[in-house]
């Protein structure tokens, strides 16, 4: 069994399984976070048409909205946030389950050397 761990495949393997863990866990946390603003965003009540403020005329509208133009990019930095954390999350599983097939690969081709070589363990 100590063979095992001496094995660079195995070590490879579990080094990325649980790098990947650590991945898949913080973008699993992170994705969920970000779904809960963008949900709690989206839920925000929305006001009536323009139709009902009628002291607004279209200079009053391109002033009062200008800096709500230049800041309009928190949804889109939120989005941006939730499809990085979602990336994360899918890369750690794929690093995960790597590790993970390249550890076991390991363990049956060292359990197959031993057996050939008329080891028994």
């Amino acid at each position: 069994m100590t063979r095992l761990f001496l094995t660079p495949w195995f070590g490879v393997g579990l080094t990325l399984a649980v790098l990947g863990f650590g991945n898949w866990y913080t973008g699993l946390d992170k994705t969920r976070e970000y779904e809960g603003l963008l949900k709690a965003h989206s839920q925000a009540p929305v006001s009536g048409g323009i139709e009902e403020f009628h002291a607004l005329t279209p200079r009053m509208n391109r002033t009062l909205l200008r800096p709500l133009q230049r800041s309009g990019g928190g949804f889109s930095k939120a989005m941006g946030k939730l499809d990085f954390y979602r990336l994360v999350r899918t890369g750690g599983e794929m690093m995960m389950l790597t590790g993970l097939f390249m550890a076991v690969v390991a363990a049956i081709h060292m359990a197959y050397r031993r057996r050939s070589a008329g080891v028994i363990t």
